[in-house]
């Protein structure tokens, strides 16, 4: 689920920011966040002085959100020593905007969901009352125009539950 994925980048991200900005060395950053949230692959490999490299792989693995852009930090810094707390400050903003986005576009994909219910599910019930009641028949006995109007409607039906469908697939997939 996207929203929890997001939540433990922004969370790892600020704790190593926060941690280099009270004076942790940036491996101690790293463990300290990494026991924040349950990675303790990272937690142990930062204690017992595993190369930055390696630790920024497992951070990359662990965060697929932003992990790559995290861990090019990691291995920034552990190759020059320069500050990064505002770059894990900025990370962390990205993984908080991609979160509000996500949310949004969750939102916005379930009115769409709704209005593909409500077109798919009136016409059954319609048609499942006439059926029921015998009112069926008088359709059928309007002719070939009222047929043919009762397939055009359907059709339509079809066409508008196909392009919410698509229009889901592709909010989803973005």
């Amino acid at each position: 689920k996207p929203a929890p994925r997001w939540s433990v980048d922004v969370r790892f991200c600020r704790s190593v920011a926060d941690e280099l900005r009270a004076g942790a060395s940036l491996r101690n950053a790293l463990a300290g966040a990494a026991d924040e949230i349950g990675h303790d692959a990272l937690a142990g490999a930062c204690r017992i002085g595993r190369p930055f490299g390696e630790l920024a792989d497992l951070v990359a693995q662990r965060l697929p959100g932003v992990g790559p852009v995290a861990a090019g930090a990691i291995r920034i810094a552990g190759d020059s020593g320069g500050m990064v707390a505002n770059s894990f400050e900025a990370i962390a903003h990205l993984a908080s905007d991609e979160q509000e986005l996500q949310n949004e576009r969750k939102a916005a994909t379930a009115q769409v969901r709704a209005s593909a219910l409500v077109i798919s599910v009136v016409p059954v019930l319609l048609l499942a009352g006439l059926t029921a009641s015998g009112r069926l028949d008088l359709i059928g006995s309007g002719g070939s125009l009222v047929a043919g109007l009762m397939f055009g409607g359907l059709a339509l039906i079809a066409a508008g539950l196909l392009s919410i469908w698509l229009t889901v697939r592709r909010a989803e997939a973005a």
